[in-house]
């Protein structure tokens, strides 16, 4: 009896401490400066507001009938822009692929200083800085490359990486692509498939 009353005191000990850590570290106060994830919650919500502004205005850049080789308005509605505001929209999209990394960021967060209880200063100097950099130059290369590369076309219902006219390709069947080239690839390695990774590693973390 005696060695089990001991045992258990020593495991409430253990607990008592583990929670009195937990506490000082979360309730200090947190701002902008001093935590990290203040910082990857700002970096994420400009993405979202940036890229939700380019959603919102859905077919209204798309170029307008009379400015395509093809006729947008047979499968769409509400198409009155040009080519320069079609590019405008695309970019802006691909740019918001900055928001799921972004996300697996903040489970690294999470995970590293609720599970390993890693400090502040410890995650800013080792992951967050580094973070921010891969992150943001992901989501603006990718975008001027699709400049670079006139990937950015219409879309059916907004303007990113599609093919134009619509339907072509490389087919014996096919019109020759004027702009957007392999937009299929393009779109899995410029977006899809980093969008996928960044969910796998959201649920390992």
């Amino acid at each position: 009896d005696q060695l089990g009353s001991s045992s258990a005191f020593s495991r409430r000990t253990s607990m008592n401490a583990a929670k009195g850590r937990s506490s000082r570290r979360f309730s200090q106060l947190k701002t902008l400066k001093t935590s990290a994830y203040y910082r990857l919650m700002l970096a994420m919500s400009v993405s979202d507001f940036i890229v939700s502004g380019a959603w919102f205005c859905t077919t209204w850049p798309i170029p307008r009938d009379d400015l395509v080789l093809d006729n947008p308005s047979e499968w769409l509605y509400g198409n009155i822009g040009t080519q320069r505001t079609c590019t405008a929209q695309a970019f802006f999209i691909q740019l918001g692929i900055v928001t799921p990394f972004y996300n697996a960021l903040l489970a690294l967060y999470y995970y590293l200083t609720i599970r390993r209880e890693w400090k502040e200063e410890d995650f800013k100097c080792r992951i967050e800085y580094a973070g921010h950099f891969v992150t943001i130059a992901w989501g603006v290369s990718t975008s001027v490359a699709g400049l670079a590369m006139e990937l950015f076309n219409n879309s059916n219902v907004w303007c990113w990486i599609a093919p134009y006219p619509k339907g072509c390709g490389d087919g014996p069947d096919q019109e020759p692509c004027v702009r957007g080239k392999n937009a299929k690839i393009m779109r899995w390695a410029f977006y899809y498939g980093p969008l996928w990774v960044m969910i796998f590693l959201v649920a390992l973390f």
